[in-house]
């Protein structure tokens, strides 16, 4: 049986695949070759750049996928994907052509696995508007911190009002 991951996409760049969204749909494409078949993806967020960096405002979102491959292998394919659409790691929080974070990996029963030598779910989500928002989407009733903790869509409803007025939805969820 696949694993149920989540993984969180973004752009402010052109690259050799057209404009940011574009990027997207070439990342979407290249991971469905690589073994991770996306089953949603959530609306389509513009947000303003993380970390304090003058750049151009960033088109993101949040895919539910299934994979048979391991979490660390995950990995490895989002990072290989983000280099052949062109991303290069300059700048920390700088400008990009593509970003793809494994949010969180293996839901089984109820519960989230938590696999070894890697930090998931990923530890920003709480902090991060357009995380939470496309997160919400798909998955309100995740509970990133386990049984007992704030569910996505209570942590994104708790949003400061200037994290919401920084990120908002322009394309709708597509299933």
């Amino acid at each position: 049986m696949a694993d149920r991951i989540f993984i969180g996409f973004g752009g402010n760049l052109a690259g050799p695949a057209g404009s940011p969204r574009q990027s997207i749909a070439a990342a979407a494409r290249l991971l469905g070759l690589r073994g991770i078949h996306l089953v949603a993806q959530s609306a389509l967020y513009e947000s303003e750049p993380w970390g304090g960096i003058r750049q151009p405002r960033f088109v993101n979102g949040v895919w539910e996928a299934r994979s048979r491959r391991s979490p660390q292998q995950v990995l490895g394919i989002l990072l290989d994907v983000e280099k052949q659409l062109g991303r290069r790691r300059r700048v920390r929080w700088g400008a990009r052509v593509i970003d793809l974070d494994l949010l969180a990996y293996g839901y089984v029963s109820g519960q989230w696995q938590a696999p070894v030598a890697l930090q998931l779910p990923h530890p920003a989500i709480a902090q991060r508007a357009f995380v939470l928002r496309p997160f919400a989407d798909l998955a309100a009733g995740f509970q990133p911190g386990g049984p007992g903790a704030p569910n996505i869509g209570q942590m994104a409803a708790g949003l400061p009002v200037f994290a919401r007025a920084a990120t908002r939805r322009i394309v709708a969820t597509q299933g």
